[in-house]
């Protein structure tokens, strides 16, 4: 992708600063909401993974996932490993994705999205994997669907090429995650007397 023309905004990148410590505060307000919804016994567990989801999640885009979802393109399907450990990502130039803000700060601003959007699928699973499945199912989830998600649409893939925009992550983010979490909420079925009960935990 051609290097946009780099202009370095004050405040363009004072306000990605803040808007990524805003979206931070996304994953613990994930856990203590979906902790409120369930049984006690059970609040613990879910906030114990969606913080320990962010924690892997943000190793694993340090590592790989920034590369995949924005480095330069395999036949418009995944990016290549030219930004794996964020080489070649500068602090103090703009990237040809950001063209106002540092590169490392758009990949770290990026960062926060890619580690909430597994999380949002907690709820339709919720008591119902164990702490293995979780880590794997959220593992490969990100790796097989979210990466290639991005890449297609912001990183330059094949539908960016046919003029697809996604503003705010109606696309990457929520259709990507909200596909996900019925996929695996038809996988593993109704819930044991849900009917019975009207939903509510007996």
């Amino acid at each position: 992708m051609a290097l946009p023309e780099c202009s370095l905004s004050t405040g363009d990148t004072t306000w990605i600063i803040l808007a990524t410590a805003f979206c931070l505060m996304m994953g613990p307000a994930l856990a203590f909401f979906e902790a409120g919804m369930l049984r006690a016994k059970h609040s613990l567990s879910i906030i114990t993974q969606v913080f320990a989801g962010t924690c892997m999640l943000s190793c694993l885009w340090l590592l790989v996932g920034y590369s995949f979802a924005f480095g330069t393109t395999f036949g418009g399907i995944i990016g290549g490993f030219d930004h794996v450990l964020w080489l070649n990502v500068p602090y103090d130039k703009c990237g040809p994705h950001s063209s106002n803000i540092p590169a490392a700060l758009h990949a770290l601003f990026q960062m926060m999205f890619a580690t909430i959007t597994p999380l949002i699928m907690t709820g339709s699973y919720a008591e119902r994997l164990r702490w293995e499945a979780f880590l794997i199912f959220t593992l490969l989830w990100e790796i097989l669907v979210y990466y290639p998600a991005v890449h297609w649409v912001w990183g330059g893939g094949f539908l960016a090429q046919w003029g697809v925009l996604d503003y705010a992550g109606g696309i990457v983010v929520h259709t990507s995650a909200g596909a996900g979490a019925l996929a695996i909420a038809l996988f593993l079925g109704p819930r044991a007397d849900f009917l019975q009960y009207m939903g509510e935990a007996p």
